[in-house]
C-alpha cells in the first residue's frame, strides 16, 4: 500500500494542482446581464402559514416589479420534517400561473429558480402562488403588521392588506446589458450583441478553451519527467482511494493513541468518561425537576445563561423536566408575551410541555402566590428531586418533601460538580 501511494504520489499532486490552477486562472464567460435583487420583504419576528390546508385554498404574495425579467424567487419557511418538494407559481394579477418553479423546502430560506428568465411588465402587480403540501408541518414565514408597500398577502382566498409573507424577487432589465468582461467591445473588436449570450454558445467556448489550457498543461509535462506516462496514468481512482483511506487510517491511529495515552485531544473526555461513567453524580429520582415557567424567559433571551443550561440538559436528555396542564396554560401565555419563534415554541414543547403529569390533588401551601402552587403539585405528582425557581416565595420553602427547591444557578452547579 505505501509502495503504491508513493509511486503515485507525485503525479497525483501535479495533475490535480495543473487542474486548480487551470480552474482559478481560466477566464469565465461573464453573463450579458446582472442578475439583482429587485422586490423584497424581510419580517424580523414573525408567524406562519401551514402549507397544509384539506381545503385547498389558494396562498398568494403579491409584488409589483421594477425589472422587466424575472430569473428566481426566495421564500422562507418555518417548520420542519422535510424536505419536501414544494412548487411555486408565478400568477398574473388575475391569478392566471405564467410560470413554475419546485425545489425540496425545510426551514429556513430557499430559492424557486425559473428554468429561463421570464417577461414581466413594471410596475404591474403579480402574484406568487404556494402549492399546498399533504403535511402539516412546513409552513410560509409572515409578519402583520408588515411594511412592504408593493403588495400584500392572500390567505385562503381573503386579502390582507398590511400582511406580508417573506420573500424576494431577482431579475435583470434587458434595456441595461452589463459590460462583457468591463468592456465596450468583444476582443474581436464588435460591439455586443444587446441579446444574452446562449448557453450553448457560452458551453462551446469553456470547451474549447479547457482544450487549450490542458494542450499547455499537458507540454509542460515532459520538462518535469512525466511525459508520455501520462497517456497510460492519468487520474487513477485506486490512487485517490488509497489517499483517502491513508487519511482516515491516519485520523484513526491518532485517535487511538490519544486514548490510549491519555493525551489530547481525546484523551481529557478519557478521563472525565472513568471518572463520570454514567454522568455526573447525581441521584437518579434528582434527574427528575420541574422548572418555573419564568425561566423560560431567561432561556429565551440569553442563551448562555443558567435557565438555557438547563434546557441544553433536558433536550440531551440528562434531566427530564415535568409539567401539568395547567402549567403548560401558563407556559403557552408566557410564550406569547414574548412574541417566540416557532422553533423556539417546538423546543420548549418537546422538553416540558410533552411531559404532563395529572395531579390530583390541590395544595395551598404558598398563601403570597397561590398560582406557585400548581408547581408544587406538579413536583409530588412527578416525585422530583428538584423544583427550580428563582421566585422568592417559593425559594422561602427551601424543601417541599422530597423536593428540593433551588435557584437556576445553583443546580447548574450541583448538576455539573
Amino acid at each position: 500500500m505505501f509502495y503504491i501511494i508513493k509511486s503515485i504520489n507525485k503525479r497525483l499532486i501535479i495533475i490535480i494542482t495543473s487542474i486548480l490552477v487551470f480552474l482559478f486562472l481560466s477566464p469565465r464567460p461573464a453573463l450579458a446581464y446582472t442578475e439583482v435583487r429587485d422586490q423584497y420583504y424581510h419580517g424580523i419576528c414573525c408567524e406562519m402559514d401551514p402549507l397544509y390546508d384539506g381545503n385547498n385554498f389558494p396562498m398568494y404574495q403579491t409584488f409589483t416589479p421594477s425589472l422587466n425579467k424575472l430569473t428566481k424567487i426566495r421564500l422562507e419557511f418555518y417548520g420542519g420534517g422535510g424536505p419536501d418538494p414544494l412548487i411555486i407559481y408565478l400568477c398574473d394579477s388575475g391569478a392566471n400561473r405564467l410560470a413554475s418553479a419546485t425545489t425540496p423546502i425545510d426551514e429556513g430560506w430557499y430559492s424557486f429558480v425559473f428554468s429561463s428568465a421570464i417577461s414581466i411588465t413594471p410596475g404591474q402587480s403579480y402574484r406568487i402562488e404556494y402549492s399546498r403540501l399533504g403535511t402539516a408541518s412546513l409552513g410560509a414565514a409572515y409578519n402583520d403588521p408588515a411594511n412592504y408597500s408593493g403588495g400584500y398577502a392572500i390567505t385562503s382566498g381573503v386579502s390582507y392588506p398590511t400582511k406580508d409573507y417573506h420573500f424576494e424577487t431577482y431579475g435583470y432589465n434587458t434595456s441595461d446589458p452589463a459590460p462583457v468582461n468591463g468592456q465596450e467591445q468583444s476582443e474581436n473588436g464588435q460591439e455586443d450583441s444587446d441579446e444574452p449570450q446562449s448557453s450553448s454558445q457560452a458551453e462551446e467556448e469553456v470547451e474549447e478553451e479547457v482544450e487549450e489550457e490542458l494542450e499547455k498543461v499537458e507540454s509542460i509535462l515532459p520538462l518535469i519527467g512525466l511525459g508520455e506516462e501520462l497517456e497510460t496514468e492519468k487520474m487513477d481512482w485506486i490512487s485517490i482511494l488509497s489517499l483517502g483511506l491513508l487519511g482516515i487510517a491516519g485520523v484513526g491511529f491518532l485517535a487511538y493513541w490519544s486514548w490510549t495515552n491519555a493525551k489530547w485531544p481525546f484523551g481529557e473526555k478519557r478521563k472525565m468518561f472513568e471518572k463520570y461513567p454514567g454522568g455526573p453524580p447525581i441521584k437518579s429520582f434528582a434527574r427528575r425537576v420541574v422548572l418555573d415557567t419564568n425561566l423560560v424567559i431567561a432561556a429565551y433571551y440569553n442563551k448562555k445563561s443558567a435557565s438555557a443550561q438547563i434546557l441544553d440538559l433536558a433536550k440531551s436528555g440528562k434531566i427530564k423536566i415535568f409539567s401539568s396542564l395547567a402549567v403548560n396554560q401558563e407556559m403557552e401565555r408566557i410564550l406569547n408575551n414574548i412574541k417566540a419563534n416557532f422553533k423556539f415554541r417546538r423546543f420548549i414543547k418537546t422538553v416540558i410541555m410533552n411531559n404532563i403529569v395529572r395531579p390530583k390533588i390541590k395544595l395551598n401551601l404558598v398563601k403570597d402566590d397561590p398560582e406557585d402552587n400548581k408547581l408544587l403539585e406538579v413536583a409530588k405528582t412527578a416525585k422530583t428531586g428538584y423544583l427550580i425557581s428563582n421566585d422568592k416565595h417559593l425559594l422561602k420553602l427551601k424543601k417541599f418533601e422530597k423536593t428540593k427547591i433551588v435557584k437556576s444557578v445553583k443546580f447548574i452547579k450541583i448538576f455539573t460538580d
